[in-house]
This record gives structure tokens, C-alpha cells and sequence, in this order.
């Protein structure tokens, strides 16, 4: 449950994953997603156009961008420790990688 203008909001049951269509499971996966990226990117490293930008992320898509292999490999394990902290998991069977 969720406190709105000091009223609490009626109780979802989630069992697996985010539900769908529903606003605010959506805010609220994306709140846990921005905390667990910054937890994982901190020591993390990338550039574009000379900006640092080690990790971009749009609904449930994360991209992790690294100069190598070895940085996009401590990279993904920082995303998945990160991750299990909050009780999440980092789905490896659907991911793509290019360095």
C-alpha cells in the first residue's frame, strides 16, 4: 500500500514480477530500478560524445555501456548484486552485450 495525500491506497498482491497496465506499480518499479542503478553504477565508466554515462535505462531495459569486457563484466555483477539487494533479479537469459 501506497500513502497518497494521507490516505492509503488499496493493496495490490504481487506474487512474480511487476504488474502491468496499473501507473503505479509501473512509478514504483522505476523508483526500485533508479536505486538500483545508482547503487551498481557507482564505480562503473562510460562516455558519450565525452559525457560519462556508464548505464542507460528506459522502462525495464537497462544498457550498461563499458570500454571492455572486463568493465562490462563488473559491471553486470554491481547491477546483479545490486539487484538481489532488493529483491530483484537481472534476467541474463534475455541480455545482449557488445563492448
Amino acid at each position: 500500500m501506497v500513502r497518497v495525500q494521507g490516505k492509503l491506497s488499496i493493496s495490490i498482491e504481487i506474487y512474480n514480477g511487476v504488474r502491468q497496465r496499473n501507473a503505479l506499480a509501473c512509478l514504483l518499479f522505476n523508483i526500485a530500478q533508479e536505486r538500483m542503478i545508482r547503487d551498481a553504477g557507482k564505480n562503473t565508466k562510460g562516455t558519450i560524445f565525452s559525457k560519462s554515462i556508464p548505464i542507460l535505462a528506459y522502462v525495464n531495459d537497462v544498457d550498461i555501456i563499458a570500454k571492455s569486457r572486463t568493465a562490462l563484466d563488473k559491471s553486470i555483477l554491481e547491477l546483479e548484486r545490486s539487484a538481489r539487494k532488493m529483491n530483484l533479479r537481472v534476467n541474463m537469459e534475455k541480455a545482449k552485450y557488445m563492448y
